[in-house]
């Protein structure tokens, strides 16, 4: 059950599984296996939705992470993403298989009485597997609290802060995916089984 987090065997024979809160790469020819990555954090990873990249956040603290990690595992090339100075990073989904990560001003970072924590991200970049920027989302006076993202639309969760930092006025925006990025994305071949064939 847990392995249905992460499932995928790579181009070099490979197979990459989640179990708990870490990655493993287990060599099906031998006996050998290595921990990709270990004590993932709860909503400090994400995962494409073909498995084929993942992407997590380094350190122990998901509201003070200033390195992103980005993996793709068909072929074991990994990407680092650094925040500037001051600011955190938050990774976010995927669109294919780019990368979606939000940037937060440490000082916007704001917790309440119950300890329930705020991250209100004032940009979200796209980046793809060279690590160039795809797409950089910044409204003026806007924050991003988070994203869905449902056949090539990216559904951004936003908002506006008070004088204490707060989350208020939310409402929500739409970016859409290139058409030439679906063109080229590969077809998905469907099979169905009928009651006469089986």
């Amino acid at each position: 059950q847990e392995m249905g987090t992460l499932s995928y065997i790579s181009n070099n024979g490979l197979i990459y599984v989640m179990v708990g809160n870490s990655i493993y790469a287990i060599d099906v020819e031998g006996t050998e296996h290595v921990v990709v990555v270990d004590d993932l954090q709860e909503d400090g990873f994400v995962i494409s939705q073909d498995s084929s990249v993942i992407a997590w956040q380094e350190g122990d603290d998901r509201y003070s992470c200033s390195t992103l990690s980005v993996m793709y595992l068909a072929d074991g090339k990994k990407n680092t993403i650094q925040a500037p100075l001051g600011e955190y990073l938050k990774p976010l989904g995927f669109i294919g298989n780019d990368f979606i990560y939000g940037i937060a001003e440490s000082t916007d970072i704001t917790s309440d009485i119950s300890g329930q924590i705020s991250f209100p991200m004032y940009a979200m970049q796209i980046v793809d597997k060279e690590g160039n920027i795809v797409t950089t989302y910044e409204e003026s006076g806007a924050y991003v609290l988070g994203v869905e993202v449902d056949d090539g639309r990216i559904r951004v969760e936003c908002a506006v802060l008070d004088y204490q930092k707060k989350p208020i006025d939310f409402f929500e925006d739409v970016l859409l995916r290139n058409e030439e990025d679906i063109a080229a994305a590969p077809s998905v071949l469907t099979t169905s089984t009928s009651n006469h064939k089986k």
